[in-house]
């Protein structure tokens, strides 16, 4: 696997600056992490842990907004572990080129998480 650029930042508000400074113009960035064990510092508090990362910063405005239209729909993805939440948000936004599979994408999403069911991985 070939590891492309990568980012370290060792306070919280590294990678948020860094995202809405480059994120309409670069494709990938690797954002490092060391383990607590390490002993290298990582964009965790004090203690190293992690800081979730807001899905606001990784997810496209228009698909959180689809999202949103539903209060249903809203809660049950909001309920939906964060992991979940990046993987598919970005699925969906990975096939913006192509509107098509695009928009059956989002639309299969959207059913499915209406009916707070998760979908693509061994439950």
């Amino acid at each position: 696997m070939k590891l492309g650029k990568t980012l370290y930042v060792t306070n919280r508000k590294g990678w948020p600056a860094w995202f809405m400074k480059n994120h309409s113009r670069e494709k990938e960035i690797w954002l490092i992490y060391y383990k607590q064990h390490s002993g290298k510092r990582s964009f965790g508090d004090k203690q190293g842990t992690r800081p979730p990362i807001d899905h606001t910063f990784v997810a496209a405005d228009d698909i959180i907004s689809e999202l949103k239209k539903d209060e249903k729909t809203w809660k049950n993805f909001r309920a939906f572990p964060q992991s979940y939440q990046r993987i598919h948000v970005g699925w969906i936004d990975a096939s913006r080129h192509r509107p098509e599979i695009f928009r059956t994408r989002l639309r299969y999403f959207l059913k499915m998480t209406a009916q707070n069911k998760k979908f693509g991985m061994v439950q």
